[in-house]
């Protein structure tokens, strides 16, 4: 007779996010894991007080009591102990199993020498003839470069072709030829909940279209002067906004595209005590690339709002809020480096339109060269995908040197 493993007598959830779904008329709720170990999964809705008390404090029975003190809510124990094995079997609880999951997890990461694509056919096509064609249709076949191009950088969003396809035509455009060019520097927008403001790797971004070459000399020297640049580099492994990235650049530049550095950017680099770290890379990269001609391309996005995205039910005041609070952020952004210290509070505050890609914004506006002008080249606010209700703040910016 098989026993119960007893780290399932007191269940603990790992930390996820949870968003609420309507799929055929039943309400239900979407787990999904930032570490990208769990799969996402459906859960009846009436289940999120199940999850709620899975603390670690509580054994299976004493969630059940709970459940029936705090809810109209009953379930068999053993549809409970069912319930709470799917969970650990899954990894979705912070038990010996999830542990095991992610060193597996590691193991591959580490065990790869460039990073393999974690979206392809979920966001965009695998199969490189059909990614082709879809950029194609949705940015316009046409050349992206001029041989006498003022652009300093972009700011892009991190969606799929079909959603964001329009901002990327108008904002990859009049772009650097690649002769013109020594190094690519590529800031995306983390997800995940990191210890280091900004994370590197050693590992080269592969892609449908072709591998990208990494500035492999560059971030050795990097590594150097900033030893903790590439202490979390397992957290690339679920960069959706640089996988994008490379994308894109490598549809725009192909096998011409110059070495790149993919640098992951947290929300841990606005707050107040990390301006020294983010200086402190800001100056190690200045004094390793003077002479350098540097592209800078930034994956990140505005306001998200709504149930999609974890937020209150949007309503006609909240979309008009959120629409005047990105272009306000838009119009910080566009006063150029003399904007850096309003950018930063700007990002900081508390706020439901915050914008998901505060950091990587707050890095480029450090980063580009004094005297640089931001052109927005397009905005939109586009309905998130899924059945889900949500709007997400999307922007193309072009940074360009002076005339």
């Amino acid at each position: 007779m098989s026993t119960k493993p007893s780290f399932l007598d007191r269940p603990k959830l790992r930390k996820i996010e949870r968003f609420e779904d309507v799929a055929e008329g039943e309400a239900r709720l979407i787990l999904h894991d930032p570490l990208g170990v769990a799969e996402p999964v459906a859960v009846p809705l009436e289940y999120a007080g199940v999850l709620e008390l899975m603390d670690g404090t509580r054994s299976v029975g004493q969630i059940r009591q709970s459940l029936r003190l705090r809810t109209a809510l009953c379930v068999d124990r053993e549809d409970l102990e069912a319930f709470v094995a799917d969970l650990s079997s899954a990894g979705w609880l912070d038990d010996p199993v999830f542990r095991d999951l992610r060193s597996q997890q590691v193991a591959a990461f580490e065990g790869c020498t460039v990073r393999t694509p974690r979206w392809a056919d979920v966001l965009y096509p695998a199969d490189p003839e059909r990614l082709r064609a879809d950029l194609d249709a949705h940015l316009g076949r046409t050349s992206r470069t001029t041989p006498d191009s003022r652009t300093l950088g972009v700011l892009v969003p991190h969606g799929p072709p079909d959603l964001v396809g329009n901002i990327l035509g108008r904002t990859l455009r009049d772009l650097p030829p690649p002769e013109a060019l020594d190094l690519v520097v590529v800031l995306g927008t983390d997800h995940q909940a990191g210890l280091t403001p900004v994370t590197g790797t050693r590992r080269s971004y592969a892609t449908p279209l072709g591998d990208t070459r990494l500035a492999t000399s560059l971030l050795d020297a990097l590594e150097h002067r900033v030893p903790w640049i590439c202490r979390e580099e397992l957290r690339h492994g679920q960069a959706m906004s640089l996988e994008l990235a490379h994308v894109y650049l490598q549809y725009v530049y192909g096998d011409a595209l110059p070495p790149v550095l993919p640098l992951l950017c947290g929300a841990r680099l606005l707050e107040r005590d990390s301006e020294a770290a983010m200086q402190m890379l800001l100056g190690a990269l200045e004094a390793l690339v003077p002479e350098q001609r540097v592209f800078w391309y930034g994956s990140a996005e505005l306001s998200h709002t709504g149930p999609a995205y974890g937020g209150r039910p949007l309503d006609a005041a909240s979309t008009v809020a959120a629409e005047q609070h990105d272009r306000a952020l838009l119009d910080t952004l566009g006063r150029g480096s003399s904007s850096s210290t309003s950018l930063r509070e700007h990002c900081r505050e508390a706020s439901p339109f915050r914008p998901s890609g505060g950091a990587v914004m707050a890095m480029l506006v450090e980063a580009l060269p004094v005297g640089f002008r931001a052109e927005v080249a397009a905005y939109e606010r586009r309905a998130a995908p899924g059945s889900r209700p949500g709007h997400a703040g999307l922007a193309g910016v072009r940074f360009v040197r002076p005339c």
